[in-house]
């Protein structure tokens, strides 16, 4: 059975395991990743909420995760493993939680600044570098924010 791969990653929890998991290689240790998740999740982090993470990935996220085909898990080793992650998947893990600004944001700021000062020093090449750059970056942002990319993740497993 497919899941629907935008409820399965509508998950802070489950977003967060795959990145920690991504960021161990793709393959780690589950107590390693609940670690580092937990370490996602609190400033403090304590044996009560640590166990809490444990139980709620074992419980409920992993197993979500296995049947949408994004991680393996053995239970005799204790060891997850990340499946081949597609890109549209890692565009949406892409988008920053909380204040933390996106890639894309990031480099609409920087562009925007370029072009100012390629204005300032009246620099008509570094003006055209700078405007293509800002534009690409926007409609990065666009693609990433504003759903070209769902659209296009929504087309595909409805097909599926």
């Amino acid at each position: 059975m497919k899941l629907d791969i935008l409820k399965v990653l509508s998950n802070p929890r489950r977003r967060a395991f795959i990145k920690v998991l991504d960021g161990l290689g793709g393959e780690a240790h589950l107590k390693e990743v609940v670690r580092r998740v937990v370490k996602t999740e609190a400033k403090e982090p304590s044996s009560r909420g640590t166990k809490s993470v444990y139980i709620s990935l074992i419980q409920n996220h992993i197993p979500v995760l296995e049947r949408a085909g994004i991680v393996s898990y053995d239970e005799v080793s204790g060891t997850v493993k990340l499946q081949t992650l597609p890109r549209n998947v890692r565009l949406l893990i892409e988008v920053v939680e909380g204040r933390d600004i996106s890639w894309s944001q990031c480099y609409i700021a920087l562009g925007a600044v370029s072009i100012v000062l390629s204005m300032i020093l009246g620099d008509l090449i570094a003006l055209a570098i700078s405007s293509c750059f800002t534009i690409t970056a926007a409609i990065h942002f666009r693609e990433v924010h504003y759903g070209l990319t769902i659209k296009k993740l929504l087309r595909h497993s409805r097909s599926s």
